[in-house]
């Protein structure tokens, strides 16, 4: 990980400066000396992004560039109280250094410049790219840090609030056509279930797969479910099951009870895990949501 490196833009959104005054400061004072990609592309280290953080956070206090720019790392931060903490992360199933530098800006709360970035990988990628290559390697790796502590639920909060406020409008879509209503999806989770990126990610699958789409969030009430299929004349259901509340919510065994009870017409997918579990014909298990994706592509109908 100590080889990772990092975009000029990629370090410029971080210290909120403009490539053309980092550029203007290493021609003058050559106050670090980044390598170079085979594009011929800036390419900044861990330890380069630290002395450019001591010296924008100085100028920023008053210091003029030209009394700083020959200082090393160890005498700039003597001059400030500020304190940087860089922790490169990285393994994952997509490229290391994006997901490091992803990590790094969460892990230094600089959201405006991982809002950029997760625009980007949003913009240049595949809903199923997104989300398999990305999203989930994302988040998983993020619940280890937490796990061990080094990084707080706090880290989480926020990177789930940017994730919302990009993917949500994804979801917007015009109501189904009269040709396709039949195989329309409606995506929820059970009363008590508040966890919603399982069917937030299925439901873009969907859309990805051009199948009309209605979410209709988290934490809904059966009798709600059912006027809402009605409302929509929808007979596919995806209803996320977290497996916490699996375990520890008292009442899911009488929620699946009334789940089974529904009007047969319906079509039901119960996303996790149910070892035990012998379900009527009209609700089907898919524990995983790469298996779910294969459903869309060909089983659908």
């Amino acid at each position: 990980m100590k080889n990772i490196k990092y975009s000029v833009a990629f370090v410029c959104h971080y210290l909120e400066i403009s490539p053309h005054l980092l550029r203007a400061w290493e021609k003058r004072y050559a106050i670090v000396t980044p390598s170079r990609s085979t594009g011929n592309q800036r390419l900044y280290s861990p330890i380069e992004i630290e002395k450019l953080f001591y010296l924008t956070t100085l100028v920023h206090e008053g210091q003029r560039i030209s009394s700083l720019a020959q200082l090393n790392l160890h005498e700039l931060k003597k001059m400030t109280s500020k304190t940087f903490h860089f922790t490169p992360q990285g393994e994952t199933l997509f490229n290391q250094q994006e997901l490091g530098q992803l990590l790094f800006l969460l892990e230094n709360f600089r959201l405006n410049a991982l809002s950029f970035e997760l625009q980007k990988i949003i913009a240049y990628h595949s809903l199923e790219t997104l989300i398999f290559h990305y999203l989930i390697p994302l988040l998983q790796r993020l619940g280890d840090l937490i796990l061990t502590k080094k990084f707080d639920t706090a880290h989480e909060h926020a990177f789930s609030s940017l994730l919302r406020f990009h993917l949500y409008p994804i979801l917007k879509t015009e109501p189904a056509a009269s040709t396709t209503t039949k195989k329309a999806i409606a995506f929820c989770t059970l009363p008590g279930d508040q966890h919603e990126f399982a069917i937030l990610f299925a439901a873009l699958l969907a859309k990805h797969q051009k199948i009309p789409i209605y979410f209709l969030g988290t934490n809904l009430p059966l009798s709600s479910l059912l006027v809402a299929m009605e409302g929509l004349n929808c007979q596919h259901i995806v209803i996320g099951v977290n497996p916490y509340f699996v375990t520890h919510h008292s009442k899911f065994s009488k929620t699946l009870t009334e789940l089974e009870n529904f009007p047969k017409q319906y079509k039901i997918i119960l996303g996790g895990k149910f070892s035990e579990k012998i379900f009527s014909k009209n609700i089907r298990v898919i524990d995983e949501l790469t298996k779910f994706n294969e459903y869309l592509k060909y089983k659908h109908r």
